[in-house]
């Protein structure tokens, strides 16, 4: 954690402040508890982390118009989609609306679960990545 976080402070020295969007459809316990897990994390290292809930009953297309105004917002430098979204939405779709160079999961490096210490901090290293613009 002690690199991340000199990381982290050399990118605030610059005037860049990580953030990462968590976008989440519905109630599942584990992107519950992710969610909480990586802003509790976030804080602790210097990463913001800006949560966008929606009702598990909510139309696509909101989720869609939120992802296009992250995509857009300069303050979001790493964005992570947790699935599974519910049956009646695209996930391909949904998941073809998320910016390359912001999309977390894009690089492989595994799924949260089980939302360790490790994978948080494998969350904000990519979240630290993407704000020093090393993503992809």
């Amino acid at each position: 954690m002690e690199e991340l976080e000199k990381e982290t402070e050399q990118l605030l020295e610059q005037g860049v402040v990580p953030g990462l969007a968590m976008v989440r459809v519905g109630r599942m316990p584990e992107n519950v508890d992710c969610m909480e897990k990586a802003e509790a994390y976030g804080k602790t290292v210097g990463i913001v982390v800006e949560k966008y809930i929606f009702p598990e009953k909510c139309d696509e297309m909101d989720v869609m118009d939120v992802l296009e105004v992250i995509n857009d917002d300069p303050r979001i430098h790493g964005i992570l989609l947790l699935e599974p979204l519910p049956d009646d939405m695209s996930e391909r779709r949904i998941r073809g609306m998320l910016n390359p160079a912001k999309d977390l999961e894009g690089l492989d490096w595994g799924s949260l679960a089980g939302t360790d210490v490790d994978s948080m901090r494998k969350l904000m290293e990519m979240t630290v990545k993407a704000a020093k613009g090393q993503l992809r």
